[in-house]
């Protein structure tokens, strides 16, 4: 199932997208804007959109507007929604409360199931002597479990990406394998690795580096990025500068 997601958090985005990726599903689209996705809903008649309603003041539901015009499902993955105005719609969206990413992903394995029952519904009543084959979803990275553990980060902690030519899967398996039980790996299926260290510092970091540089999938054509958490500053900040500012490590 194709997706749009449209949040101006680049954090929240980041957390979302993985789910949406490890139940099985395609990003079709990211938007902060809602110019943007309602650009990108028009243009690829997405059969979902996941949006929260905070990327632009009285328009945000225009969002919801496209996707309803197209035949997407909308799901508002927001704080505080207006529950009355939404049931308002001749479609009302899902509502998930953020930053509830278990109830996310929950919500879209169910419609990854709901999609493989009508195609194969659709295809017994087309061939009806074949036997329905679909695509199990993929295992999911526990992205919860990051992001409420990047968003409790304190001064001293290392965020650490990984972003690989093919085969995230696998790097992030062998990293998992070589930190700590505290630490947390989130796989971002098909070229990213994320990493968040807790209480690393500079010596765990540079431990940890000098480990990943000795799993044999992390390869010269890899790029590794680090960032410490500063005193004060807030864990979904840090993350943003791990994508902006991050410090390179050559492998």
């Amino acid at each position: 199932m194709q997706i749009v997601l449209c949040d101006n958090d680049v954090f929240m985005r980041e957390m979302v997208e993985s789910v949406v990726r490890t139940t099985g599903h395609e990003i079709l689209g990211i938007a902060d804007t809602t110019h943007d996705a309602v650009g990108l809903i028009e243009a690829g008649h997405p059969q979902a959109v996941v949006v929260d309603l905070s990327v632009g003041y009285n328009t945000d539901f225009d969002v919801i507007a496209a996707a309803n015009a197209v035949g997407a499902r909308a799901i508002v993955f927001t704080h505080n929604a207006d529950a009355e105005l939404l049931a308002q719609y001749e479609i009302a969206p899902a509502v998930i409360p953020k930053p509830d990413l278990v109830a996310l992903e929950d919500l879209l394995r169910r419609l990854g199931l709901d999609e493989q029952q009508h195609a194969v519904e659709q295809d017994r009543r087309a061939r009806p002597a074949r036997a329905a084959e679909g695509p199990a979803p993929t295992g999911v990275t526990d992205a919860q479990a990051f992001f409420e553990a990047v968003n409790g980060a304190q001064g001293g902690d290392a965020l650490v990406s990984i972003e690989v030519p093919l085969g995230a899967e696998a790097v992030a398996d062998e990293v998992g394998r070589r930190l700590r039980d505290g630490d947390r790996v989130l796989n971002m299926p098909p070229q990213a690795v994320r990493i968040f260290l807790p209480g690393g510092g500079d010596q765990g970091l540079a431990s940890v580096l000098e480990r990943i540089r000795g799993i044999h999938v992390v390869t010269s054509d890899c790029l590794v990025v680090s960032v410490i958490v500063r005193d004060g500053e807030h864990g979904a900040d840090a993350f943003e500068r791990l994508k902006n500012e991050g410090e390179p490590h050559p492998l």
